[in-house]
């Protein structure tokens, strides 16, 4: 059984002349034109498989927040949370525990696939952008993503 949204909420951004989302009133928040929500591994996951009735959910409110003219923006963790139990599971891989970065490599492709799958149900198209840190720190780099 999953754990309601509630306990594992999404963060989400608005991006309006420099204010604070908490600062916003219900007509500021209807000008803006981009939102960036941040989903992480406790709600697109649960005990280490994909939390699939969040995620739809996620999905069903960023598509209609696109429908109404809104550019979303979903920034999601979730890939290591979804790649360590399938390296675990392997026996060849002894008690060693899974680094992260193999971890996320396993993830990375599950998640987009479950990603891909409920926004093509919805008539939408999806696609990811990998991000460093450098990216944001790098004004040119910045400036390209």
């Amino acid at each position: 059984m999953e754990a309601p949204l509630e306990s594992a909420s999404p963060v989400i951004f608005v991006e309006q002349n420099n204010l604070l989302p908490g600062s916003l009133s219900r007509k500021d928040l209807a000008a803006v034109k981009r939102i960036v929500i941040k989903v992480g591994t406790n709600v697109v996951t649960q005990d280490g498989t994909a939390a699939l009735g969040r995620i739809a959910n996620l999905v069903e409110q960023v598509v209609q927040l696109q429908r109404r003219g809104k550019e979303v923006i979903v920034v999601s963790s979730g890939a290591v949370g979804l790649g360590r139990p399938v390296l675990q599971s392997i026996p060849e891989a002894g008690k060693e525990p899974a680094d992260t970065r193999s971890s996320a490599a396993v993830g990375q492709p599950k998640l987009m696939h479950i990603y891909e799958f409920l926004f093509n149900q919805k008539g939408t198209m999806c696609s990811q952008i990998l991000v460093t840190d450098a990216d944001f720190r790098q004004p040119i780099r910045r400036k390209n993503l």
